[in-house]
């Protein structure tokens, strides 16, 4: 394929008419207009700049065929997203299935079996915030590295991949909300017939969000996944106003995290204590929401 074909292309594909190409290029309208008709050819200089703009390489772009590459991109953009998020919706759903389990020891558990069952629970639940927090920064770190790499997507799905999607998505929604209902149901008949303890019918509940939460968190990523618009914006936005929020929300956690181990170790509150958790995620999701807008 020639060269003025696959710089049509590749303009198109990054949505830039031949006027804000030729102001990245510092050259004149009239001459994309003349590289895409094939009139004349740039000078090496600016098919250099030419694939920096478009993460290509200068065989690709000479004597290549862009539009394999499109194919490419749209298989790594796509198998990455679907790995982060499952990997997400693990991370997030592990934390509150780890308050699930601190709830059914101390259901369950009793204090002639483990001395101090308080301080045991708490132990199992910063071992599933253990494992979550370690997928947070560790593949959080890759899909960083993944944005900085790709940050003009072109439209890689049809209209028709979307319409499958937002089905899957509206069932996957009532599912979770479904599943939370059913939670809600189940804590007011054990309170109703005090059939089981507090503390069971609360491990319960928690285990049934954390399935939520999950599916949430995943149909979430995918229904982004999609928005490739979105994508892109993201992405120069990320790099203006990312750090702050990201700044904001770690001290935040910071503070729940002390928080909760003063209410621990000293107050011996373990249980009710581990609701600075949820009130501090929430507050993160407020400032980045904010910082978003």
């Amino acid at each position: 394929m020639k060269f003025s074909n696959n710089l049509q292309i590749l303009r198109k594909e990054a949505n830039l008419s031949q006027e804000q190409l030729a102001d990245k290029l510092n050259v004149s309208r009239q001459a994309v207009s003349k590289w895409e008709s094939n009139s004349s050819y740039p000078e090496v200089d600016k098919l250099i700049a030419i694939c920096e703009i478009f993460k290509c390489t200068l065989d690709d772009l000479v004597n290549g065929n862009v539009e394999k590459k499109e194919i490419n991109i749209k298989d790594k953009y796509d198998k990455f997203n679907n790995k982060m998020s499952l990997i997400m919706a693990f991370a997030v759903g592990f934390i509150i299935l780890g308050l699930s389990f601190m709830l059914f020891i101390e259901a369950f558990v009793s204090n002639d079996t483990i001395s101090n069952i308080s301080s045991f629970s708490a132990v199992i639940f910063f071992s599933f915030v253990t494992v979550s927090v370690f997928c947070f920064i560790y593949f959080g770190m890759q899909m960083e590295d993944f944005n900085r790499k790709y940050k003009n997507i072109p439209k890689i799905y049809s209209d028709q991949e979307m319409e499958d999607f937002n089905k899957k998505f509206s069932l996957a929604i009532a599912s979770g909300v479904t599943l939370i209902l059913f939670g809600i149901i189940f804590i007011l008949i054990s309170e109703a017939g005090q059939w089981y303890s507090e503390d069971f019918a609360a491990a319960v509940f928690m285990f049934l969000i954390s399935i939520s939460v999950s599916i949430f968190v995943y149909f979430g990523m995918q229904r982004e996944k999609f928005q490739i618009d979105k994508y892109n914006d993201k992405i120069i936005y990320n790099e203006k106003y990312e750090s702050k929020s990201d700044k904001l929300s770690g001290i935040i956690m910071m503070i729940a995290t002390i928080v909760f181990l003063i209410l621990g170790f000293v107050f011996n509150m373990w249980h009710p204590g581990w609701i600075v958790f949820p009130i501090g995620g929430m507050i993160c999701g407020i400032i980045s929401i904010i910082y978003e807008k």
